[in-house]
């Protein structure tokens, strides 16, 4: 029985648990436009694109899209990142973003945290917004209320 149950925990697909933060969230940028959606894994460990890509322009102010503490605000690799713990152990990261915090600061929802740079998405500039608690990675837009969100695709082109 031990053996059925470890075979079927490794071939099934990996599901969160749902989960009902309990702080408020809002949009880190005024652009509800969302170039790039969140691909839920099958497994925690595969590749994929763990968050959002909202649109945006170079420059742009970006505001932590709820309250807590900055936890990350360096570059890492070749791309500029902010992560702020909320409640919970909630965390919500944004990238690329130039920030104008550091690591320690407490911040408040919409307080500026950053500026966006360019060269995330392929068209144009945007900001990817990812969410995770602990090792589990939850889509961002879920943490808001039902509002309009609009969703744009890349012209695609064949070679």
């Amino acid at each position: 029985m031990k053996l059925s149950a470890f075979i079927a925990a490794a071939i099934l697909p990996f599901v969160p648990a749902p989960y009902t933060p309990t702080d408020t969230f809002d949009w880190p940028l005024p652009s509800k436009t969302v170039l790039r959606e969140y691909d839920q894994l099958d497994n925690n460990w595969l590749p994929g694109h763990r968050g959002v890509d909202i649109a945006g322009t170079p420059g742009e102010t970006v505001h932590a899209a709820g309250a807590g503490m900055v936890v990350y605000a360096r570059r890492m690799v070749d791309t500029n990142i902010i992560s702020i713990e909320h409640s919970d152990r909630f965390r919500t990261t944004y990238q690329p973003v130039r920030a104008t915090v550091k690591e320690g600061d407490m911040v408040e929802l919409g307080d500026i945290i950053g500026t966006l740079d360019d060269g995330h998405c392929l068209v144009g500039a945007c900001l990817h917004w990812g969410a995770k608690r602990g090792d589990i990675y939850y889509d961002p837009l879920s943490l808001l209320t039902p509002d309009e969100v609009r969703v744009r695709l890349y012209p695609v082109s064949d070679p």
